[in-house]
């Protein structure tokens, strides 16, 4: 009798299969993106930061660099002010005198001779022109032109008397060059006032007509 085939167990239905989540790579993703965005977000907070210890120094120095200008500055303006005060009272007798000529009459040849030193002293200190700032340099070229000015007009006095056919026009070349170096003189005058003023020195007035005077306070 043949024999009998042990009965087989029924099979279990299998499980289904655990759905999908369609939704887990947009989120991967996001989670990501905000992970980044986090990092660059703590990257950019932390560098200006990292800087802010620095930033005094800089101040610091920007102020010294100030500071050394204004120092710089206001050395210009006395230095100017006591160069243009030695020159006042040195060119004085010859803005005076050539001014004069008109109703006193031709100057003598030694008297010119003189002016005429003097002025050329006077121009040769400005050979070396120092670098300063605008308005410094503004008012040294105006006390440079001036001084050239009533060197020029002293020069056409000497010519003037030694040619008496040109004597006349080169007297009035005199007048209206002296007339010129009044105005430039005028202008440094003003301008190195100015200067004094804003430095807080007071005001300084430099004529050639009458007595210089500083109202430093």
């Amino acid at each position: 009798m043949p024999a009998q085939r042990a009965a087989r167990a029924p099979r279990r239905p299998e499980a289904p299969a655990a759905p999908t989540d369609d939704r887990a790579g947009p989120r991967r993703a996001w989670l990501v993106a905000a992970l980044v965005a986090a990092a660059l977000v703590a990257v950019l907070v932390a560098v200006p930061l990292s800087r802010g210890d620095d930033e005094p120094s800089v101040q610091e120095r920007v102020a010294e660099l100030s500071a050394a200008e204004a120092q710089r500055e206001a050395a210009q303006v006395d230095e100017l002010t006591l160069l243009a005060g030695d020159i006042a009272g040195q060119l004085t007798p010859v803005a005076q005198g050539l001014l004069a000529q008109r109703s006193t009459g031709p100057t003598p040849a030694d008297q010119l001779e003189e002016w005429r030193q003097v002025a050329e002293q006077l121009a040769a200190r400005f050979a070396a022109a120092p670098s300063g700032s605008s308005k410094a340099n503004v008012a040294r070229t105006a006390l440079r032109t001036s001084v050239e000015l009533y060197l020029s007009a002293v020069r056409a006095e000497q010519l003037a008397r030694g040619d008496d056919r040109a004597g006349e026009g080169l007297d009035r070349l005199a007048a209206d060059l002296a007339a010129q170096a009044s105005r430039s003189w005028g202008v440094a005058a003003t301008q190195i006032d100015l200067l004094n003023v804003e430095q807080g020195n007071g005001h300084v007035h430099l004529s050639l007509t009458e007595e210089t005077s500083f109202d430093h306070g």
